[in-house]
């Protein structure tokens, strides 16, 4: 996807460290429940689609609305830990889940002044 971009990539962060078999219980039963419903096994954008709609359940409840740029402000650096919503699936020891917005605004804003 990265190479696709192009230079509108620029200033994104991000990583795939997830995987089906991982040893994590919330996992596991996400896999199953998946591989019930759809008859075949998710990859990792199964694991990131299903935990990014509970970050926008999560956000979303927790501001009480749903509003684009209160949305933004709320998840720009957030960490979302499962305990407070299992959705999440995992965290990485050592590690936050966490999700910034501040980098997509930027390049939506650099590529329309590429445009122009």
């Amino acid at each position: 996807m990265i190479e696709l971009a192009g230079p509108a990539a620029n200033g994104a962060r991000g990583h795939v460290g997830l995987t089906i078999d991982a040893p994590v219980a919330a996992v596991t039963a996400f896999k199953e429940k998946f591989n019930k419903r759809f008859n075949y096994l998710p990859d990792h954008n199964g694991i990131k689609g299903y935990t990014g709609m509970y970050l926008v359940k999560y956000v979303t409840e927790k501001n009480k609305k749903f509003d684009s740029k209160a949305f933004a402000d709320a998840a720009h650096g957030l960490t979302v830990d499962p305990k407070d919503e299992p959705g999440i699936l995992m965290t990485r020891p050592g590690t936050r889940t966490a999700i910034s917005t501040a980098k997509v605004s930027s390049r939506k804003s650099s590529m329309a002044n590429r445009r122009s």
